[in-house]
């Protein structure tokens, strides 16, 4: 679940503005703006895009309805088309059939066969509906800590690398290491060693 959500996890990131920017609010909204979800985008197996939590599939974000206070409140929408391997084998082996009985050999060369799978997937990714996943956002502006509403790692990463290229900037994980780091400086670790919790 996200933020509208009863129950919900999340991860949190170190996520500094920029110094210097004399109207974040505004900043953040034409980064959002350039970076939404975009519906027309054709031939992808995958798109990626900012949207709102509150209405996730509208082809219009309101992105200035983003901010709330010191907070940034959006969501990130993952459209993603997969072929069944099934389907593409069966498919596939009907290319070859054909591209060999057309040449008159028996046997198809490396490369040709990558071409294939290549057109054959290409082609099968037209007809698959993409499957969306919403996760949602929230930006502590003033603070710099961001709160991703969920902890599957691949989707971290997706979220990390699409917030970088937005942004420009890297959103650090905040665990116990980074946050005592955080507080009392690098000094504050230096030499510590593990110890072991059972005797």
């Amino acid at each position: 679940m996200g933020i509208l959500g009863s129950s919900y996890s999340f991860s949190c990131f170190r996520a500094e503005v920029p110094e210097g920017l004399t109207d974040v609010s505004g900043w953040v909204v034409r980064v959002l703006s350039t970076h939404s979800f975009r519906e027309e985008v054709e031939g992808l197996s995958k798109r990626i895009g900012w949207t709102s939590p509150f209405e996730p599939f509208s082809p219009q974000f309101d992105v200035a309805s983003s901010i709330l206070g010191d907070f940034a409140i959006f969501s990130m929408r993952i459209d993603e088309r997969k072929v069944p391997r099934a389907l593409l084998k069966k498919y596939l082996a009907l290319e070859e059939l054909k591209y060999m009985e057309e040449k008159g050999i028996k046997r198809l060369p490396r490369l040709v066969k990558k071409k294939l799978r290549e057109r054959v997937e290409f082609m099968l990714l037209q007809k698959v509906l993409p499957v969306p996943t919403i996760i949602d956002v929230a930006w502590d502006l003033e603070e710099g800590i961001v709160y991703f509403f969920s902890t599957s790692s691949k989707v971290i990463g997706e979220f990390q690398g699409f917030f970088k290229r937005s942004f420009e900037i890297m959103p650090e994980p905040l665990i116990p290491y980074t946050m005592a780091e955080g507080v009392g400086g690098p000094d504050l670790l230096r030499g510590l060693t593990p110890d072991s919790f059972v005797s």
